[in-house]
C-alpha cells in the first residue's frame, strides 16, 4: 500500500475565484475572462457561486500550459 504524506488531501479542493485570483496573481474579473475563453471551467453551486478545481487552477501555473 502507497504512504500518503500527512498533509497530501485525497479530493481536489475546490477554489473561489478570489482565491483563484490570489493564486494566479490576477484580479478576479481575469478569473472571469479566464472562465470565458474557456481556460477555466467552474462547478456551480445550488446558490450560483463558482467554485474551480485546483488541480485546474495549477495546470495553468505550469509553464507553457497557460493560453
Amino acid at each position: 500500500m502507497p504512504s500518503r504524506q500527512p498533509h497530501e488531501q485525497t479530493y481536489d479542493e475546490r477554489l473561489t475565484s478570489s482565491q483563484v485570483a490570489r493564486l494566479l496573481g490576477v484580479s478576479t474579473r481575469t478569473v472571469q475572462r479566464m472562465e470565458a475563453r474557456g481556460d477555466l471551467t467552474p462547478a456551480r453551486l445550488p446558490s450560483g457561486h463558482r467554485r474551480y478545481l485546483r488541480s485546474d487552477v495549477e495546470a495553468l501555473l505550469v509553464p507553457g500550459r497557460a493560453s
